[in-house]
């Protein structure tokens, strides 16, 4: 399975391949504007925070509905041997932790094009990705 990462400026620009699904994710009611073509493709909304700001009521964290809706795209496409893009605004936080997800979970070969390193990675997606597939592990669905 191969992912890339992308930013969005990135994503804008490429061309579906075959055998590739898309997971877009965005700052709410911001979508990206996407070609066409992709073998299925996953919009999320929410904002690039790691802890909500208790001043900003209006912030869409990542939520258990996300990890569900993540968890259950991706457990149908590894499932055919997809591949995976993946992008979010900078291409650095949101869409990195889902693609080391990916990585550490599915074994996926990960290509990151819009930053050199994990350092930045949404640790609020990370975790609430990593305790879901755990809790499914062993028995404990939530």
């Amino acid at each position: 399975m191969q992912v890339d990462v992308y930013s969005e400026g990135q994503a804008v620009d490429l061309e579906p391949t075959e055998g590739t699904v898309m997971i877009s994710i965005t700052a709410p009611d911001k979508p990206t504007d996407l070609k066409e073509g992709w073998e299925d493709l996953l919009r999320l909304e929410f904002d690039d925070v790691v802890k909500i700001p208790q001043n900003m009521p209006e912030i869409v964290a990542f939520n258990h509905e996300h990890v569900k809706a993540i968890h259950e795209f991706v457990e149908k496409h590894a499932a055919n041997n997809k591949d995976f893009a993946i992008h979010c605004g900078a291409g650095w936080s949101r869409s990195v932790a889902v693609g080391m997800y990916l990585n550490e979970v599915y074994g996926g070969d990960i290509n990151l094009h819009a930053i050199a390193t994990f350092d930045k990675a949404n640790s609020r997606v990370h975790r609430g990705l990593i305790r879901k597939y755990w809790q499914q592990r062993l028995g404990r669905t939530k």
